[in-house]
């Protein structure tokens, strides 16, 4: 097995960091429901039950499963994370994605050949 080099051009640690900024924001921040059964409305079609909207750790922390150490230290986290900072974070290292998948993007551009306006007019079919 052969493994290549890393490349210079290349930054391995910024998705590893955009995607832990991300999982805290989703996990403290992003409040969704969860469908928790079925009714019939007044008309007998079936419709889904939703519960309200809570976070990922409202949920585990009011499940009680968590131990004691564990819920201390996710409690810690919630209160010393600020979501604009994590935003502004993750919107930082988007930038800095962009920007470098921005230069071979233009050189992919700038390499690629296009047909000529004449050869896409000329009909060529499959039977001729």
């Amino acid at each position: 097995m052969c493994h290549s080099p890393p490349q210079a051009d290349r930054t391995p640690r910024e998705p590893r960091k955009w995607d832990a900024l991300v999982r805290v924001r989703l996990n403290l921040f992003t409040a969704t429901t969860k469908a928790t059964g079925w009714r019939s409305n007044k008309h007998g079609k079936k419709t889904r039950i939703y519960d309200k909207p809570r976070t990922p750790y409202q949920r585990v922390s009011g499940s009680g499963i968590l131990t004691e150490a564990k819920a201390a230290e996710l409690a810690d986290l919630m209160a010393i994370t600020n979501p604009a900072d994590l935003t502004r974070g993750i919107t930082t290292i988007q930038t800095q994605l962009i920007a470098l998948a921005a230069a071979k993007t233009r050189a992919l551009e700038a390499s690629s050949t296009r047909a000529q306006i004449a050869e896409a007019r000329t009909t060529l079919s499959r039977a001729s």
